[in-house]
């Protein structure tokens, strides 16, 4: 009895994949930082649990895939700087390259680890002059930085459309070579979940 169970999930996730098989995925992610930024000084810059927000998309070639992500969050804080406004208006943001390895490429269940190469950074998007503020110019952005992550994940696919979740480890996080802009205090770890149309 075991064994006809097991046979009809398998056959349930196998054959619908062979009929639903995908060569480009489009849809929305959003992750999570789920550790302490790995530069303690700058921890209220990206604290636990911050999220991000955005676009995704892949083309996938039997067992390999290649695209993008790029995600963002928008936030506002005060500041006691004369010189600025009351509240200066900020933009974070992550995105890179990236490429995949799907263990199952005809199945409804899509097991596959990921590496990605990016940029981070952040910038003060507000418009001073607007506001009746003289622009601080170059000093608009704080923080810039390249990094790398692997991971590994989970995706569902149903017809012309896709469900999943991953976790990411990030292995490296520099600041850019020939800047004096400090590095982006990325996390070490991040998870998130995804979701799109399928083609």
């Amino acid at each position: 009895m075991k064994y006809r169970l097991l046979a009809l999930i398998l056959a349930l996730g196998l054959l619908p994949g062979a009929l639903f098989a995908e060569t480009f995925r489009l849809g929305l992610i959003g992750t999570e930082e789920m550790t302490k930024s790995t530069d303690a000084a700058a921890e209220s810059v990206l604290p636990k649990g911050t999220t991000f927000h955005g676009l995704y998309w892949e083309v996938i070639l039997d067992h390999f895939g290649f695209g993008m992500t790029t995600t963002a969050r928008f936030s506002e804080i005060p500041t006691s700087d004369p010189a600025l406004a009351p509240t200066v208006f900020l933009v974070d943001w992550l995105g890179g390259l990236d490429l995949r390895y799907h263990f199952l490429d005809r199945s409804v269940f899509d097991p596959f680890i990921e590496g990605q190469l990016g940029c981070a950074g952040r910038v003060d998007a507000t418009d001073y002059q607007e506001l009746g503020y003289s622009d601080p110019g170059s000093s608009r952005v704080k923080y810039l930085s390249l990094y790398g992550q692997v991971g590994a994940g989970i995706a569902f696919r149903f017809h012309r459309f896709h469900l999943g979740v991953k976790v990411d480890y990030r292995f490296d996080n520099d600041s850019i070579v020939g800047t004096d802009i400090a590095a982006y205090p990325l996390s070490r770890f991040s998870s998130g979940i995804f979701g799109g149309i399928s083609f």
